[in-house]
């Protein structure tokens, strides 16, 4: 198994300041936690001391630690001040947007990066080769020792205008415990812009993009465990490259404790490591998130939380579905239904033609049992297998049509059961429905499309929960 670790949580002592004020230093320590805002505690305070009657923030805290680069502390707000003794005041400062080690921004506006290095789990487990040669030594038939080498994989380019993705690989080996020695295999994708631009703008651009790539390929919420990032400020006077920079996100999914290995038949996709595969398939995946992110949103939100109520995952479902199909499936609307609304706007009182106007606006659009059956129409093979007849099909698009409509259009007079199992059943479908249909946005046949989840277990598992529908 490819993995590497990152700690959760770790304490760093040392000197802060703000920007402005580069001699008016506080001491502290700074706690970086995996999924939280970065919390700094202070002896003292930053600012002036007039200013604690009121709410105080700053966009932006510089420390050194004591040992260690520099640090930037990014959108900061005080949590809380008090007097522990006779002169002793205390602060604890939230960095609400992060915490960036090893570089001093002068603003959150500077545009000094222009690359960024996103590590994601399981990323090693999609490439299907690996630069690790592990052969056996042999003495007179019998192994006396393993010799292990590592020949790195050639780094893999694709080029979307001026911006470039690379796919590289990299080893890391320690020593867990007496006698035993490590070795691990590290990939990481890596974005090159063409002119420096914010740290907001480089990292909110394109960490997501990477995670939900990955998350997609796997099939399973993927957490980020580094993100790096550099440009003119970090590159080494010695011009052997960059010291990057070390980004804290606290809005990004952290690493659990744990982590269980892919199974083979989990995947629903591989990262391909020909160049015009690569090429390919970034291109497509870039443009796919350039134009559904939203519906990428929607479709992984519910994976991400961990629990979900079963109404909540259904609905995050359903809204995807409706997301996509706006976007991608042309519907021009009948000119007998704008006639027919405009005639019922003509024919009541002038008072409340404007109240019936913006009433039927959206009265020409399809529904949801239209835009499910487009979209099984696009998906084709893929979903097939969910029905054996056109009355099964019809029956479970009228089953995803009535659950939609029992929780939205809730009626006392017709009080509906839900059935969680039904609700879960009814969700993995919509989500089949949608993962098909983005393998189809990246290229894929309909015949490559449905083996792709030929392989996915979890696929299977969903048809044989329709069998007896």
């Amino acid at each position: 198994m490819r993995r590497w670790s990152v700690s959760t949580e770790s304490a760093i002592r040392g000197v802060w300041w703000l920007p402005g004020a580069p001699l008016d230093q506080t001491a502290g320590d700074l706690t970086l936690m995996s999924d939280e805002a970065p919390t700094l505690d202070l002896i003292g305070i930053l600012g002036p001391p007039e200013r604690l009657a009121a709410q105080w923030s700053t966009s932006l805290v510089h420390g050194q630690p004591v040992k260690g680069r520099p640090i930037t502390l990014i959108g900061c707000h005080e949590m809380s001040h008090s007097f522990n003794g006779p002169g002793l005041m205390v602060q604890q400062i939230g960095a609400f947007r992060g915490a960036l080690l090893g570089l001093h921004l002068g603003s959150e506006d500077d545009e000094v990066f222009d690359r960024v290095v996103i590590e994601v789990e399981h990323l090693g487990e999609l490439v299907p080769s690996s630069g690790l040669l592990v052969q056996p030594l042999l003495s007179e038939d019998k192994v006396t020792g393993v010799d292990v080498r590592y020949e790195s994989p050639s780094k893999l380019v694709a080029k979307l205008g001026s911006t470039e993705i690379h796919l590289a690989a990299g080893w890391m080996s320690g020593s867990p415990s007496t006698g035993s020695v490590v070795v691990n295999e590290k990939w990481a994708f890596e974005v090159v812009l063409d002119a420096p631009t914010t740290l907001s703008s480089v990292v909110g651009v394109w960490v997501e993009r990477i995670r939900d790539l990955v998350s997609f390929c796997a099939d399973r919420p993927c957490a980020v465990t580094a993100v790096r990032v550099g440009g003119p400020l970090t590159l080494a006077p010695s011009g052997a490259g960059h010291h990057l920079a070390e980004v804290h996100l606290p809005w990004i999914p952290a690493p659990t404790d744990g982590l269980k290995p892919l199974r083979h038949d989990e995947p629903v996709l591989r990262l391909l490591v020909d160049h015009d595969g690569f090429q390919s398939l970034m291109s497509s995946w870039v443009n796919v998130c350039e134009q559904l992110e939203v519906v990428l949103d929607l479709h992984f939100a519910s994976d991400y939380a961990g629990f979900v109520y079963g109404e909540t995952r259904f609905m995050n479902a359903v809204q995807a579905i409706e997301a996509y199909h706006r976007r991608r499936v042309p519907c021009e609307p009948l000119p007998i239904d704008i006639a027919s609304r405009d005639r019922a706007i003509e024919s009541c009182p002038e008072e409340v033609r404007p109240w019936l106007a913006d009433k039927l606006r959206y009265a020409h659009e399809p529904g949801l049992r239209r835009r499910v059956k487009d979209l099984l129409l696009f998906s084709g093979q893929p979903t097939d297998a969910f029905w054996t007849s056109n009355n099964a099909r019809s029956s479970l698009v009228s089953r995803l049509v009535d659950t939609r409509n029992a929780l939205t259009h809730w009626d006392p007079a017709k009080p509906a059961t839900l059935d969680g199992a039904e609700l879960r059943k009814l969700s993995a479908f919509l989500r089949i429905l949608l993962t098909s249909c983005v393998l189809r946005e990246l290229g894929l046949s309909e015949h490559e499309a449905k083996s792709a989840l030929a392989g996915n277990r979890r696929y299977h598992f969903e048809v044989s929960q329709f069998a007896d529908a």
